[in-house]
Formats: C-alpha cells, structure tokens, sequence
C-alpha cells in the first residue's frame, strides 16, 4: 500500500512541473521561388478543337531572392506547346520576354531582369493535348542574376480532369 501511495505521490509531482516543450514558430524567409498555383482550362472554339487547353501557373520571387533573368519549362511528353504564351507580372503587366520553344524545352529570357517581390503569371494558351496523363508535370527551372548555372525551383502539375 505504501508502494502505491509513493508511486501516486512520485507521479503527482512529476506530472505538477510543466515540462512540456512548447515551439515557437520561426520565420525565416525562403530565397527559393515558390509555383503558386495550376489551372487549366479548355479552349473550345469549335468541335475540332477539343484537345487544345489553356495552361497558367504563378511563380512567386521572395524578397531574399536574386532578380531572375530567365525561366525554362520542360514540356511534358503527350503535348504540344504553341507560340501563344503571355507572362505577366503583379499588376498584370506583360513583360514581353523573348520566348524560345525548342523540342521539348520553352527557354523565357527577360529583357529586364524580374526583381523579388514579384508574381510572374505564365500563360501557355495554346497547348495541344495529343497523350494521355493523369497529370501534365512541367519541371521549371530559373537562372539569376549573378549565377552562371541553371537552378531546379519544382514541377508545376496540371492535373486531368
């Protein structure tokens, strides 16, 4: 019995100091580009058109980020990108890169280098649909400013529905 109370007693007073671990939440900002969000929609003209969609996804450039000089999209296997493409910035202006499609490769090249703090809004509005995907996965790429290599920023998905 003695045992018991004890080992009631050595447990009340553990379970009385508070030693829980308590987080605090640090915020640290990324240099990294974040791809905002993916949407796709159809461009139905007429029936024959069926398989054309309108791809757009938003890249958001931190403030600690180097202004980027040039984006590049693999184009996944299955589809076909036209000339059609606009990319803008926050406040919907068209910045007017120099746009290279070859093979399967969309090289986007910045007359003015895009400064951090900025949303670039892509828009691929002529993508012909000749494969089938449960998801379009285009791995996006950025070269900045100061930096001779190329640098991996994540997969934009356009998912199938």
């Amino acid at each position: 019995m003695k045992r018991l109370i004890y080992t009631t007693a050595l447990t009340l007073a553990i379970a009385s100091f508070n030693l829980l671990a308590q987080a605090k939440t640090i915020k640290t900002s990324e240099p990294f580009i974040e791809i905002v969000n993916a949407v796709q929609f159809p461009k139905i003209v007429k029936p024959s058109n069926a398989n054309i969609v309108r791809q757009s996804f938003s890249l958001w450039i931190p403030q600690t980020s180097n202004k980027v000089s040039q984006l590049i999209l693999n184009i996944p296997p299955g589809l076909d990108v036209g000339k059609d493409m606009a990319v803008s910035d926050n406040s919907h202006t068209n910045l007017e890169p120099n746009i290279v499609v070859n093979g399967n490769k969309i090289v986007m090249s910045f007359p003015q280098p895009v400064s951090p703090g900025t949303t670039l809004n892509v828009s691929l509005n002529d993508v012909n649909v000749h494969g089938v995907s449960n998801a379009w996965d285009y791995f996006v790429r950025a070269k900045f400013v100061g930096m001779s290599t190329v640098i991996p920023v994540g997969v934009v998905q356009f998912g199938v529905y």
